[in-house]
């Protein structure tokens, strides 16, 4: 059975809050609440010249009111380069729209879409366009862990996607062997990704993998695989890796063609990469995850 946290039972609170009756001065009674959503990192992508900036260890508060159906974002660590102070910003209240179903039965999720977002910043002005926000429920374990994609335009030069320092997909894996095509399914693997903002690179941790029945369930690390970030989107690319087991690295299972497109908003990831392991051939690998367990 599925199980998730809402947010605050998002359509529902809407409705019974904008019908409540006026406090004593007249005016609506206040009603909002504050996520905050970190620690996360931003990528930062020049767009006049290319360049990549990871802005690490930062946090957002997204707030809700119930009352006017908006959500505002603030955060206080934004950097656009290595150099440069940070900054606060301080984006002033927009509409949100209330989806349901758009990850799995059940789940709710707020969209926000505004192309030009008015923001107070400093020290300096920033000029704050092409904002998109998607926060959709989900819990893993008992524990209220959302699906949060936020990207917006800073001067219309820095493209700035926010990114969780791990991401975590379970899903079904499928292998087959190159040479005789049979295949074999494993199914509801847990797989988290774990950013390291400090050089660009991803590590995937494989829980329960196997490539053939007769394999042992294993918990397989692919290291050092470099990703980019566009909006809500990020990829995985690696020509070659070697795996790791319990921080050992286990060459007779060579990892080539490794892809990866991930969805921040939706928390669904689609995999593919060929393992070769010593005396076994070649097995190519597919798969496709999505955010929750089919055990939650």
């Amino acid at each position: 059975m599925k199980r998730f946290f809402t947010l605050s039972a998002v359509a529902l609170t809407f409705a019974a809050v904008t019908s409540s009756c006026l406090d004593n001065n007249g005016k609506e009674p206040e009603n909002k609440a504050t996520y905050n959503y970190g620690p996360v990192f931003n990528t930062i992508t020049d767009k006049t010249t290319g360049e990549v900036y990871y802005n690490d260890d930062t946090e957002y508060q997204l707030t809700i009111d119930y009352v006017n159906s908006t959500l505002s974002v603030t955060t206080t660590d934004l950097k656009l380069s290595s150099g440069s102070q940070k900054h606060t910003i301080q984006i002033s209240p927009m509409p949100v729209k209330i989806q349901t179903g758009t990850v799995e039965q059940g789940v709710q999720s707020i969209i926000v879409s505004a192309e030009n977002a008015y923001a107070i910043t400093a020290p300096t002005q920033l000029d704050i366009t092409d904002l998109s926000l998607a926060w959709t429920d989900r819990a893993i374990g008992g524990a209220y862990n959302p699906l949060i994609g936020l990207s917006y335009t800073i001067n219309d030069t820095y493209d700035v996607v926010v990114m969780p320092n791990t991401a975590t997909y379970f899903g079904t894996v499928t292998s087959t062997n190159a040479m005789s095509g049979d295949a074999f399914t494993a199914n509801n693997i847990k797989t988290v990704v774990k950013f390291n903002p400090l050089d660009g690179t991803a590590a995937i941790d494989l829980n329960g993998i196997q490539f053939v029945g007769a394999m042992p369930a294993l918990n397989m690390t692919f290291p050092g695989i470099k990703f980019d970030a566009v909006k809500s989107t990020y990829t995985l690319a690696s020509e070659a890796l070697t795996p790791t087991i319990k921080d050992t690295p286990y060459p007779n299972y060579p990892i080539t063609n490794l892809k990866a497109e991930a969805s921040l908003a939706t928390g669904k990831m689609t995999l593919s990469f060929t393992c070769t392991p010593m005396g076994m051939g070649a097995y190519n690998v597919t798969a496709e995850f999505g955010p929750v367990s089919i055990e939650e």
